[in-house]
Order: structure tokens, then C-alpha cells, then sequence
């Protein structure tokens, strides 16, 4: 996403959303971070400190995905115009002139990258849903604060209002925690399968449909013991959206 084209306001904005982690103060009774009085950001005021093996997956995880070369700057850094890219304070390598990426071929970005202690960002895989107002696999509870599932391991506290942004803000909200906000709709879900995809049907012994069992690689707050057979469409959506999985495509729809 380039932010080329926001107002001022909303730029220094989502800079101060980036930055904002490292003037907090960790408090010495817990693993908590507190915000400064000056912070006027969408966030809690009191957010989780990442335990290092937390940090460490994080970054093989940043470092292992397929990187975004079309993106007009590295990961910590910010366009200053439509060429120019400058570093944000949080960047913690030693390249900290502005720089033109523009002409760049992508082994050229990637050896800027390895020289300067910086990377460029993951490719994202689908076309988010920022309408939604909790991210994927987030509860939205009854006050309208997003709850977090039990494999969150971002920075962020478990527990955010996000109501108020929009999204810019979301985006920007994305990043700093660690997080991701719902693919739109890829094809036409099919009503007649009970079971999300790449998930087993258990029946009984009289063939009499029972649960379905998730995949090996699911790490998903649902389970078992979660009712999917019988749903309607809605509540099939709810879930998808709550569990952080997929329904089958209908015959032809697939994509």
C-alpha cells in the first residue's frame, strides 16, 4: 500500500502508530508496556512485551515469506514523495538518508536490504477486508472490543477497540500488531458441504453425520468439538471469519 496520496494528518498519524512501541516504558512488575501520557493513538494504553522466542518467530516469519519488491519502500521506511522513501525512527539500521528505490531491480533491493539491516515486505496473499471491523480470527465481543484468539502472538494486548478506524488506520494497525484482517469472498461457498475445507467428516456407525475434524497444519480457535454441520450461510460466514477458515467453492465457481 503506498501513502502517497493520504492528507498529512492521516500520515503523521500512522507514522506515530509505528513508532509509538518504543516510547513506551516496560513496567519492572510485569510484561506490560505503558503508553506515554502525550499518546493519543487507537491503541490500549498498556500493551504485552514479546518474549524473545515470540520476536524470533515473528522474524523468520517476516524473513521466510515471498517478498513485495513492488512496494515503493522497505519495511520501516516511508514515502516521502513519489520517488523517495525515508527511514522511520524505529529503523535500527545505518542507512539513514533518504533513498530512490524507483530504479532498482529487485536483487538490487535485496542486497540494499542485507547491507542496511532492513527488509521488504511480504507479498499479501489475498485482497483484504478492512470493512470488517475485527481482525481475522477476532472475536468481536457484545461492547464491540475485538478479542484476540488463544494463538495470538503479536505485540498487542489481547484486546483492542477498533471500531473507530478506518482503512488507513487499519492497515497500519495490521502491521504494527502482527496480525491480518479477512480475505474478501474468493467464489460462492457451497451450502451443501458441512464441513470447512480440508476438514474430514466424521459420521457414526449408521453414516449419520456427527463433527468435523480440522487438518493437521490448522492452528485455528476452533476444534472438534465446534458445530459446523447443519449451519445456514450466515452462520457459515460467522465462523469462517471467528475460526480463520474456508468453505468449500461450488462446482464452478472455484478460483
Amino acid at each position: 500500500m503506498s501513502y502517497i496520496n493520504l492528507p498529512s494528518y492521516k500520515l503523521q498519524i500512522i507514522e506515530e502508530i509505528f513508532i509509538f512501541l518504543y516510547e513506551w516504558t516496560k513496567l519492572s512488575t510485569s510484561e506490560e508496556c505503558v503508553s506515554p501520557l502525550s499518546y493519543r493513538g487507537p491503541c490500549p494504553r498498556y500493551l504485552q512485551a514479546e518474549h524473545e522466542t515470540k520476536k524470533k518467530k515473528l522474524l523468520e516469519r517476516e524473513y521466510n515469506c515471498e517478498k513485495d519488491y513492488s512496494s515503493q519502500c522497505p519495511t520501516n521506511w516511508v514515502p516521502e514523495d513519489e520517488k523517495y522513501c525515508r527511514p522511520l525512527s524505529i529503523y535500527e539500521g545505518t542507512c539513514l538518508l533518504p533513498y530512490d528505490f524507483s530504479n532498482m531491480t529487485n536483487e538490487q533491493k535485496e542486497i540494499w536490504s542485507n547491507k542496511c539491516s532492513s527488509s521488504w515486505p511480504c507479498k499479501e496473499k489475498c485482497k483484504k477486508d478492512y470493512s470488517k471491523i475485527c481482525p481475522k480470527g477476532w472475536i468481536k465481543e457484545s461492547d464491540g472490543v475485538c478479542s484476540a484468539p488463544k494463538n495470538y502472538n503479536g505485540p498487542c494486548l489481547s484486546r483492542a477497540s477498533l471500531i473507530t478506524l478506518d482503512k488507513d488506520m487499519k492497515v497500519a494497525f495490521e502491521k504494527l500488531c502482527k496480525l491480518n484482517f479477512p480475505c474478501l469472498k474468493e467464489c460462492k461457498m457451497d451450502d451443501n458441504d458441512p464441513c470447512p475445507k480440508d476438514w474430514i467428516l466424521k459420521s457414526d456407525e449408521f453414516g449419520t453425520p456427527q463433527n468435523c475434524l480440522p487438518p493437521d497444519y490448522y492452528n485455528g480457535s476452533c476444534d472438534e468439538h465446534t458445530k459446523f454441520i447443519g449451519l445456514n450461510s450466515t452462520l457459515k460466514e460467522s465462523l469462517a471469519y471467528e475460526c480463520d477458515i474456508k468453505w468449500p467453492c461450488e462446482i464452478g465457481n472455484l478460483k
